[in-house]
């Protein structure tokens, strides 16, 4: 009798123990509400760009038109408070951007002389420099966080140039914004 009875205890007890293991899985996967704090053994993301409270930027060369489109962008923004040293600041952002505008954007000679083994000359057809706008952001370590990179559209004339500068430069900071401010899922 105490056999049958110290067996129906243990399968009991197994019984108990495996509800108890299946109401701790699913309270897991319930996602909480955002006016729920975290519990204790919940698993707290915590990303470093979005509880930053303080970004120095670095134009770090190439054309000031990118570097000045997410300087305007970031004032507007008020998330975050520019700083005037890397040193205060909690993130670095860096920009680098394609080289100033050649200045016979222009002009019509679209075509450049260059060497030919054997010593003579030969006009050859310009081709355009394959250039990136850079967005990187550090952590006070300045250890890379998260970079991104858009390409201008290739323009002839230095005004189309700059436009498509500025369209680059908006896509990355937009990127940004929505990297630490993801939008609202519909």
């Amino acid at each position: 009798m105490e056999h049958v009875l110290a067996r129906t205890l243990r399968i009991i007890s197994a019984i108990c123990g495996l509800i108890l293991l299946g109401v701790v899985a699913v309270g897991a996967q319930q996602p909480q509400s955002p006016d729920q704090p975290a519990t204790a053994g919940a698993a707290v993301h915590y990303d470093r760009m979005a509880a930053a409270k303080t970004v120095f930027l670095r134009n770090a060369g190439g054309d000031d038109i990118p570097f000045n489109v997410i300087s305007r962008n970031f004032e507007g923004w008020a998330r975050y408070l520019l700083v005037d040293s890397p040193d205060k600041a909690d993130l670095i952002i860096e920009i680098q951007s394609p080289g100033e505008g050649s200045a016979d954007k222009d002009k019509d000679s679209g075509q450049s002389k260059t060497n030919i083994s054997g010593g003579g000359q030969q006009n050859q057809q310009a081709k355009p420099a394959i250039d990136v706008i850079t967005f990187t952001v550090y952590d006070k370590n300045k250890r890379p966080m998260w970079i991104a990179r858009e390409q201008p559209k290739f323009a002839g004339r230095r005004k189309t140039e700059e436009t498509n500068l500025m369209e680059a430069a908006q896509k990355l900071f937009a990127r940004f914004h929505d990297r630490v401010e993801p939008p609202a899922k519909p």
